[in-house]
């Protein structure tokens, strides 16, 4: 019976999940001191070639004392990080008693209890505001409710961001003051209204992220009070470059209202609105303005242009029309397209047929596009654009070209598991990009190992099993050392290629 042993003296976690690793793969190998070990601290024992990282974690952490892995990492954590670390990583976890116990105890944590330290430069409390336990913990050690984040862009109040009224109310009781923007927000148009007569300038005050009142106008009648106080159509925010009826425009009747008092709408708005003057509008104004895309100039900002929210990321005039089922609106847009740009549009919509009648009239179009529009490549792959991604490599696009974070569209499939995605990647590519880099020094095999740990569901077929096998059998490398990944199926999938 192997004995259990205390923490050596200066503990690192980091160097526990890699004993854990290295135990794993020699109860894989077969190893008798492993082997024994697993014994002593699995109570059903299992397997040797199908233990698991978890239960080899579990196996680390019963040889020291601890019931689970998570008590050992919280041990070790007390050991190794500040008291102000440790107060930190109990309020992101939403763990009121450690919070409250390293309060008590730390006067220098009392002290900083304000500092903006926490998601976009805010104080604990706005990182708590959704832990009411926390919250309370917090106020009973000096926490100042009211205090603002430091965001470069603007400082937001705890009530201006990620709150509906119900959630909001719990602190407003607790003392939260209900600023312009606030009560913009969450529709409480009489508080507003005092506001704005104690305070008339208020309506062109910068709050969070640069915006104005009207940036958060919840209710066609607040939209109306903050017009009719003189607030600023045309303002635009800091962080998202973008006007009030741009972040407003899935609300109709605030974004007509608006547009009835003077802003401007541009033809992503018009497109939203299905609106067939407004677009003949704009395209008098701008016959070219058709050819605009969320998030490429004049449409971008520092934090992306808020139409990447409201409407879609990196869609056109026309795919806002279709998305919203504006199906005249999108005829009149697409007749205003120059020829590439219509070549564009049936090869971003993956539409064979509209493209091989766009090549018929006009053969040459395709060699007139520019070839930055091969960015429309990864696009393609990370928006799970499957007949896009086909038709734009028939007929040419560059499969090595990189996107965002320096990805190609092999690297930006396999991130989400897109299998069959990846799958025409690399039958329709000779030499894929097995390789190259991503901006963090990721192969696409490691970043579909990392995708399938860290992504997120998208509502389309993700398979990162089957993106993983794909990537093996084109001829990807497979560092044996990046076993265990954590991703118990990935793992198996490896472990067998390596055996061969």
């Amino acid at each position: 019976m192997i004995r259990v042993e205390p923490l050596p003296p200066q503990p690192s976690f980091e160097h526990q999940q890699k004993l854990a690793k290295r135990l794993l793969h020699e109860v894989w190998a077969g190893e008798p001191a492993a082997l024994e070990r697993v014994r002593s601290f699995l109570p059903d024992n299992p397997d040797s070639d199908s233990l698991k990282l978890h239960q080899a974690q579990l196996v680390i952490a019963r040889g020291y004392g601890f019931d689970t892995w998570a008590a050992m990492k919280h041990k070790i954590e007390s050991l190794t990080h500040s008291p102000l670390e440790q107060f930190d990583i109990a309020v992101r976890e939403g763990d009121a008693i450690r919070a409250r116990g390293l309060l008590t105890q730390y006067p220098a944590i009392r002290a900083r209890i304000n500092e903006p330290r926490f998601d976009f430069a805010s104080p604990a409390i706005h990182q708590a505001k959704h832990n009411l336990a926390v919250v309370d913990v917090l106020l009973e050690h000096g926490a100042d409710i009211n205090a603002r984040s430091a965001f470069a862009a603007g400082g937001f109040g705890i009530l201006e961001w990620n709150l509906n009224l119900k959630q909001a109310r719990p602190l407003i009781e607790r003392g939260a003051h209900i600023t312009p923007w606030a009560a913009a927000g969450l529709g409480l148009i009489d508080q507003l209204r005092a506001i704005i007569n104690a305070s008339p300038e208020c309506v062109r005050e910068r709050g969070g992220d640069g915006k104005t009142v009207l940036h958060c106008a919840a209710t066609r009648e607040i939209a109306e009070l903050l017009v009719d106080s003189g607030a600023d159509l045309e303002a635009r925010d800091t962080d998202h470059a973008s006007t009030a009826l741009q972040y407003l425009i899935g609300d109709e009747s605030i974004a007509r209202l608006l547009i009835a008092r003077g802003a401007h709408a541009d033809i992503f708005a018009a497109a939203r609105l299905g609106d067939r003057a407004l677009v003949e509008k704009c395209l008098s104004e701008d016959p070219g303005c058709a050819q605009v895309r969320v998030n490429v100039p004049p449409y971008s900002g520092p934090g992306l242009h808020i139409y990447s929210w409201t409407l879609g990321f990196d869609l056109t005039p026309a795919d806002v029309a279709r998305k919203f089922g504006h199906g005249e609106i999108l005829e009149l847009l697409l007749a205003s397209l120059s020829p590439p740009f219509r070549l564009i549009d049936a090869l971003w919509c993956g539409e064979r047929e509209r493209l091989q009648r766009e090549l018929a009239q006009r053969p040459e179009a395709l060699s007139e596009l520019d070839p930055r529009i091969h960015v429309l490549l990864p696009m393609a792959a990370w928006w799970y654009r499957p007949q896009s991604l086909r038709l734009m490599l028939e007929v040419g696009f560059n499969p090595h070209v990189t996107g965002a974070h320096g990805s190609t569209p092999l690297d930006r499939a396999s991130f989400h598991g897109y299998a069959d995605m990846v799958e025409t990647l690399l039958a329709l590519d000779p030499q894929p990009p097995l390789t190259q880099q991503n901006e963090f020094g990721a192969t696409p095999l490691r970043t579909c190992i990392y995708g399938s740990l860290n992504g997120w569901k998208t509502g389309h077929p993700q398979d990162h099993v089957r993106t993983l096998q794909l990537l093996l059998g084109a001829g990807s490398t497979l560092d044996p050392t990046l076993l265990p990944t954590g991703n118990d199926d990935l793992d198996d999938v490896m472990r067998a290629w390596l055996k061969g």
